[in-house]
Parts: C-alpha cells; sequence; structure tokens
C-alpha cells in the first residue's frame, strides 16, 4: 500500500492546499486559512498539529511574541 492510497485524493487535495498556502507566507492566522478554504476550524487544527508533529511548521502566539504586557 502507498501513501497516497491511504488518503482519499480530496483531503490530499485539500491538505496540499493548505500546506502551499502556510508554507508561502512568512506568517498567517487561522481566520485567513478557514476564509480560503472554507474549512471549519476544528478540522484546520488537526491538519496543523500534523504538520507541527512533522517540523514542518512552528506556531507562535503573536501576544507571547511582542508581549503587551510587559
Amino acid at each position: 500500500m502507498r501513501f497516497l492510497d491511504l488518503m482519499p485524493p480530496d483531503t490530499f487535495l485539500e491538505n496540499l492546499g493548505i500546506s502551499a498556502f502556510i508554507f508561502n507566507k512568512s506568517e498567517v492566522k487561522l481566520s485567513e486559512i478557514c476564509g480560503n478554504y472554507k474549512i471549519e476550524r476544528i478540522r484546520l487544527k488537526n491538519k496543523i498539529k500534523e504538520m507541527v508533529k512533522l517540523k514542518l511548521i512552528k506556531i507562535e502566539k503573536i501576544a507571547k511574541k511582542n508581549n503587551f504586557w510587559s
């Protein structure tokens, strides 16, 4: 069984599109991805968790980075 056999073609294309969208930007918001791909936030978060596990992307909270309160 090959890798592509494990995933339905429409899911593969959706993942590929989301990955390309993220990789072509230096910063991206979840709402921006949800708006462009018409995907539920919970499904998107699950897809992103897999990318983080594979160390393809890194997640940072902007508030933590800028530290508005100190």
